[in-house]
C-alpha cells in the first residue's frame, strides 16, 4: 500500500473507465473503511458503490480523476492509501487534504459512537 502513495514521474491519460478499473481493483485486497476517486476539482463521491455510469459520469464532469484514496484496515491498524493518477506536487496536496478530511470524519464517529456507548453503560 505504501509504494502507491509515490509521486508519479510522468502523467498518465487516465480515463474514467480506468480509473473506476482501478478503483475496483484496489477494492478487493484490504478491508476498507472508505475508498473514493479524487477528482480534479476535489469531488470526492464515486466510490465501490457508486453504479458504473453514474461514476463516469461524476468523474469526466469535475474534471477527471487525479487519484485515489482510502482508509483501511490492515493487520488491525488503520493505513491511509493515496495513489495519483496524475503528476504534480499540487495532486499530492490535494490526495492528502482528502484523506485528512475524511480521517477526520471518521475519527469524529468513532468518538461519538464511544460516547454513545457509555451514556448506555450508565
Amino acid at each position: 500500500m505504501n509504494a502507491s502513495a509515490r509521486p508519479l514521474t510522468r502523467d498518465v491519460e487516465v480515463s474514467a473507465y480506468s480509473a473506476l478499473d482501478t478503483l475496483h481493483r484496489i477494492g478487493k485486497r484490504w478491508d476498507w473503511v472508505s475508498l473514493w476517486i479524487l477528482c480534479a476539482d476535489n469531488y470526492a463521491n464515486v466510490t465501490l458503490n457508486t453504479p458504473v455510469q453514474e461514476a463516469v459520469t461524476e468523474i469526466e464532469k469535475h474534471g477527471g480523476a487525479i487519484g485515489i484514496v482510502g482508509l483501511a484496515i490492515v493487520r488491525r491498524s488503520f493505513q491511509f492509501l493515496k495513489k495519483p493518477l496524475r503528476k504534480g506536487a499540487d495532486i499530492n496536496k490535494k490526495l492528502d487534504a482528502s484523506g485528512n478530511m475524511a480521517a477526520d470524519r471518521f475519527l469524529k464517529l468513532v468518538d461519538e459512537f464511544r460516547a454513545f456507548q457509555r451514556t448506555q453503560v450508565q
